[in-house]
């Protein structure tokens, strides 16, 4: 038993080092208990002897004890290659990738209302295109140097574990279901540049949007798809050589 609890703590240890986990177990008796410890989280688990098919329940107990315990595997599914941090994606995923930019001659800020209708106009086109008769999840981030979740708390990235003063990302996925204008306070707080690293994702977190101050980044399952999406709303693209 031991062995396949080792193999398994093995398997899930990257994610737990990006997230300041640290996985332990000890015997009690003949009960073995692994316990995480982390900034937002301290759960244990005790195993038996008689106890069958150890990686099952393990991976149920792991599954359970998330607030939202489908969307990290949703994520890693889609998006392996990067942490849930908006501003990166384009990095990894450029083939995939297309910005568009939220006023005509790539302004970045609304100082009008017609502007500001403008922004919106054009997030909830594409919002419309990519998400229209489903639910999706808005995705907020808070940056703080204390470990305090609360409502719809997602996960956290620790983004500097420095000891004396560490900080980090709660991420925070409420799902709703679509509909034009659903969002638009926290669009124009984007783009107004109040609110960071919003994300707009379906379901299954194949397709996102990530809304900016000056424009917004899509990704998408395919580059095919990106570059249908891309050739219809070729007027809002930007002039800079690679799309930025």
């Amino acid at each position: 038993m031991n062995d396949a609890v080792c193999r398994w703590v093995a398997d899930h240890q990257d994610y737990w080092l990006r997230q300041a986990i640290v996985p332990t177990f000890y015997t009690r008796g003949e009960v073995l208990v692994l316990e995480l410890t982390g900034p937002l989280r301290h759960a244990a688990v005790e195993l038996r002897p008689t106890s069958t098919d150890i990686v099952a329940c393990l991976d149920n107990w792991l599954l359970a004890s998330y607030p939202v315990p489908d969307l990290l595997h949703q994520w890693n599914r889609n998006w392996s290659r990067c942490e849930p941090v908006a501003y990166m994606l384009k990095q990894v995923y450029w083939e995939r990738w297309v910005r568009f930019h939220s006023l005509p001659e790539s302004k970045r800020y609304a100082e009008t209302e017609a502007e500001y209708a403008i922004v919106l106009e054009r997030y909830n086109t594409v919002l419309d295109e990519l998400f229209a008769g489903e639910d999706v999840y808005v995705i907020t981030m808070e940056w703080r140097d204390d470990p305090k979740p609360g409502t719809d708390y997602w996960t956290t990235i620790c983004i500097d574990p420095d000891p004396d003063g560490p900080s980090y990302w709660h991420l925070y996925a409420k799902r709703i279901p679509w509909t034009t204008g659903a969002i638009d306070p926290l669009l124009r707080d984007v783009a107004d540049d109040v609110e960071a690293n919003v994300m707009i994702t379906d379901v299954a977190m194949t397709r996102i949007h990530h809304p900016y101050d000056g424009g917004a980044d899509v990704l998408l399952p395919t580059s095919e798809e990106r570059d249908a999406l891309r050739a219809r709303h070729a007027d809002w693209l930007s002039n800079h050589p690679q799309g930025l």
